[in-house]
């Protein structure tokens, strides 16, 4: 076993940089929404998010390293200027998103100009978003079976998007009426499945998350950001805070298929696995609040240094684009197309035994992938994604489709800083296909017109324009 050690100098250096991210970063999320200059639940304040957890409290549980399982196969010993190497080229990657988000507004004329035709809201267009949503899930679950390369992977990353679009939509539809008990059945018939069907085909905890989270953005975007921000602070903390309490109930039970009392992945051990979650093991977890958040961001950024300085691991430029570029062609017919470097310096340069990849931070894959001209181009690549996202909402703010693609992307937003970028950024875009799929056959049936939400969301959101009309 190799124990880490920081060093005092090393460890007051992380700590100071750690608690100054946290709170420069909060503060820039908070203050524009505060002053009415900017809305909070954004794709932008998402990566903001994302930053103070992989890039502030990442520096945190580095000055203070738990033990890793890793350690019992290298050294996670590194020296003072690894950790000003990354600290630096996250505070660079900070400016460039900065920039290219307020100084060069990258990208938000040809976003605002995407969308802006929608099918407008009808009992027609509920249902048959609901069905495709649904058959969209299942086919990615059939899929499962049978192997068809892309086709298998593509379907199962629609399905995701399918099952929180359908939360979306399904909440949408009741909360503009609440008075329909049908709509409240049918949505906590979704709700249920969406939720069941995330456990049965991921491990991961972002997909339940961001079926859990959306019904917090529709009712930010149709009516809560009406009110005072300090209200919304406070209801939104606290609708946040039970999004987290989902997390840490997912994660006492998720790996239940793996080790000695492995079971079979289906949607009866589930069931059977969620019945034996404790809230005394889940309130444990908090202890350990900054390895649970920052996930090693920050140490195997540096290990992606050491092995880059030491030859290790040759530099692959712009590997991330590469991914991106290559994914629809099926490894097949390409055995040798790009990997996430999550999974090969893992697999093929550490050659650890276990099946797992890291998220290296913007910082260490940037390394990896050119250095300070990746940081470069990677923050303008993100900035140009998360405006498709913002643009349409801006314009449309209670749009049910645009709410549902901002709730199906927000946890692979925050976690694009963790990594992997390849990864992390086809999910994204698949949460835009997703919604232009939606789109284009939503209006074979019904029509597509301009500003088709404009005016309408109910009595509720009537209401909210009046008392902002009046003051």
């Amino acid at each position: 076993m190799f124990a880490a050690t920081v060093s005092p100098s090393a460890a007051n250096f992380l700590n100071v940089s750690g608690w100054a991210l946290i709170i420069a970063l909060s503060l820039l999320l908070i203050i524009p929404y505060w002053r009415g200059k900017a809305d909070l639940m954004t794709a932008w304040n998402f990566v903001l998010v994302g930053c103070i957890i992989f890039m502030g409290v990442a520096c945190l549980e580095a000055a203070d390293p738990p033990e890793l399982v890793f350690e019992r196969y290298t050294s996670f010993d590194f020296p003072d200027s690894y950790y000003r190497a990354m600290v630096a080229r996250s505070i660079v990657f900070l400016a460039c998103i900065f920039f290219f988000y307020y100084v060069a507004p990258l990208g938000r004329g040809f976003a605002a100009k995407r969308f802006v035709k929608m099918p407008p809201w009808s009992g027609v267009v509920f249902s048959y978003v609901i069905v495709l949503c649904a058959a969209t899930a299942m086919l990615s679950l059939a899929l499962q079976v049978v192997n068809i390369g892309f086709v298998k992977e593509a379907f199962a990353n629609l399905g995701h998007k399918g099952a929180t679009f359908a939360v979306a939509i399904s909440f949408y539809a009741w909360y503009r009426n609440r008075s329909s008990p049908f709509t409240l059945v049918l949505f906590t018939v979704v709700l249920a499945a969406a939720a069941l069907y995330a456990m049965r085909v991921s491990h991961g905890r972002r997909l339940l998350l961001c079926i859990a989270f959306a019904p917090i953005a529709v009712m930010y975007w149709t009516t809560w950001r009406f009110r005072r921000p300090t209200r919304v602070l406070l209801i939104g903390g606290a609708a946040v805070a039970a999004v987290i309490t989902v997390g840490l109930w997912y994660q006492e039970f998720r790996f239940f298929d793996r080790g000695k009392h492995a079971q079979e992945r289906n949607f009866a051990n589930t069931i059977a696995a969620a019945k034996q979650v404790t809230l005394q093991g889940m309130i444990e977890q908090l202890e350990s609040w900054k390895p649970r958040l920052a996930q090693g961001t920050m140490r195997y950024a540096a290990m992606t240094k050491r092995l880059v300085d030491s030859g290790a691991m040759e530099v692959h430029p712009f590997n991330t684009i590469q991914f991106i570029l290559s994914y629809p062609i099926p490894r097949r017919y390409w055995p040798q197309k790009p990997e996430s470097l999550g999974v090969t310096i893992v697999r093929d340069t550490l050659k650890f035994p276990q099946k797992t990849n890291w998220g290296l931070g913007v910082a260490g894959q940037a390394y990896y992938e050119g250095d300070w001209i990746a940081l470069v181009i990677y923050a303008a690549m993100l900035v140009i994604i998360i405006r498709m996202l913002d643009e349409p909402l801006k314009r449309e703010p209670n749009n049910p489709f645009f709410i549902a693609a901002n709730a199906s992307a927000s946890l692979f937003i925050v976690t694009w800083i963790r990594g992997d970028l390849g990864v992390h950024t086809n999910e994204i875009l698949e949460c835009i296909l997703f919604l232009w799929l939606l789109k284009t056959t939503c209006a074979l049936v019904t029509g597509t017109k301009e500003k088709a939400y404009a005016l309408d969301f109910g009595s509720a959101w009537a209401a909210a324009r009046r008392r902002l009309a009046a003051h």
